[in-house]
């Protein structure tokens, strides 16, 4: 089979000389255009890469920390407040991050469920009660003996350790993760104490159960290696349910009473024992209680011996208020009263000693002249007996022999003397009712201590 003849392609028509020497003036100026297209395109381009290259020179502020970045991986860190430069994103880039203390609140996480806006401005005293609580709204606590109460807490942190911080956790995530962790310690913590332990314990023991809040959720924020730091964690209020609000208030009220005659007593002891014996009163008692759990034990010999320490002290000696410590010497009542009974016995001494005296002056006199003597006593003992308020002396006129009289005492003499008598005797029976309350108060039961 025969091929086709071909058909020649038509020439292209040969210019003249004169057209070709005109179009070489035009691709010059083209060629030129191009060129200088070409330099402003190298310009531009080595503008842009200035920029590109001054756009990695940045500043961390105050309270800032710069880490600088090399394809995404840490190049250096703890960079200081100043003017740094990195290479600009996507080859490098300067990361700043924020050092200061950030604050945030739980007041809803573990606290009954409100409405509006003015319930939640509140005081706790005044919440509206609820019948009950509704786990899918309301939060609450549980606590170590199975109870249930509302608690409020606030949280101070810090990144403490900015590279950590960058590396693992975003801003958006912080927050979740911080409150998250706080709660996990908050659950743990209250689980360990009873509900009249977390609602009526001091500031200090709320601190206790606070730190120990924060200790759990440090833990939990440094296993995931955020780098965050918890300064503080503050248990800012804590109720029972409001359904129970009033029994609970019943039951921490007496339990103020209660503390409060108790610390009266207590005041009252040490004010009894102090006017008792002063500043040796406790070491007495300690002594006496050994006296006590000695004879208990059948040791009368080791009894004998702080019966012996006992007297010695009561008998003017020092005892020590404790092992090495500065020795102490009775005082108050008990110090009176020795002192009062020592003068008794020197009184008594002395005034036996002058009857003694007075009897054997008496028995010489008695000897040498027994008449006057006798009248001589008789005469004393006639006058002693009518000073007496109550006798009543009449004398006779002289030459009155015969004559009989008949007297009735005189009744204002007699209501002065029996007032007299009285307040006398009244003086008397207070004094006696003194002495045996001051007994009273130093009576003790044998095996009883009075030093707790």
């Amino acid at each position: 089979m025969l091929a086709p003849e071909e058909t020649p392609a038509p020439a292209r028509p040969a210019l003249p000389h004169d057209a070709e020497a005109m179009m070489d003036p035009a691709n010059r100026a083209l060629a030129e255009a191009l060129q200088i297209l070409l330099r402003i395109l190298q310009g531009g381009l080595v503008v842009i890469f200035a920029l590109y290259l001054l756009s990695g020179f940045q500043s961390v502020k105050q309270g800032q920390t710069g880490i600088r970045l090399l394809f995404g991986a840490i190049q250096s860190e703890g960079l200081e407040p100043g003017f740094h430069f990195s290479l600009p994103y996507p080859i490098g880039g300067l990361e700043r991050v924020d050092q200061g203390t950030l604050i945030d609140r739980l007041d809803t996480q573990f606290w009954q469920f409100l409405k509006s806006d003015a319930e939640r401005s509140m005081p706790t005293n005044e919440l509206p009660m609820m019948a009950s609580l509704n786990p899918e709204r309301d939060g609450a606590v549980l606590t170590g003996d199975g109870n249930v109460a509302h608690t409020r807490w606030q949280v101070a942190y810090v990144r403490g350790d900015p590279t950590a911080w960058a590396r693992n956790v975003t801003p958006e995530a912080e927050r979740p993760l911080v409150l998250g962790a706080v709660q996990r310690g908050v659950v743990q913590a209250i689980a360990e104490v009873s509900v009249d332990d977390l609602l009526r314990q001091s500031s200090r023991d709320t601190e206790q159960v606070a730190l120990r809040a924060a200790e759990v959720a440090q833990a939990a924020l440094d296993r995931m290696g955020t780098g965050i730091r918890i300064q503080r964690l503050d248990l800012s209020e804590r109720i029972p349910p409001t359904f129970l609000r009033e029994r609970f208030s019943q039951v921490q009220t007496a339990e103020q009473n209660a503390g409060k005659a108790r610390s009266e007593a207590q005041g009252e002891r040490n004010t009894v024992l102090s006017d008792a014996a002063g500043g040796a009163a406790e070491p007495l008692l300690r002594q006496i209680d050994a006296y006590e759990a000695a004879l208990d034990r059948g040791d009368l010999e080791g009894a004998s011996g702080v019966l012996a320490r006992i007297n010695g002290v009561l008998d003017g000696g020092a005892i020590e208020l404790s092992p090495g410590g500065p020795p102490v010497e009775v005082g108050g009542d008990a110090a009176r009263m020795i002192a009062d009974a020592r003068q008794y016995v020197a009184q008594t001494v002395s005034r036996r000693k002058s009857q003694l005296a007075l009897f054997r002056a008496k028995l010489a006199q008695f000897r040498s002249n027994p008449q006057l003597l006798v009248y001589g006593e008789w005469s004393g003992a006639y006058k002693q007996f009518t000073g007496h308020e109550y006798v009543q002396v009449l004398i006779n006129p002289p030459g009155a022999l015969g004559v009989e009289i008949v007297l009735n005492q005189d009744p204002m003499i007699i209501k002065d003397i029996q007032r007299r008598m009285a307040e006398r005797e009244g003086e008397e029976g207070r004094k006696r009712r003194l002495e045996q309350q001051r007994q009273e108060q130093f009576r003790t039961q044998r095996g009883t201590s009075l030093s707790g």
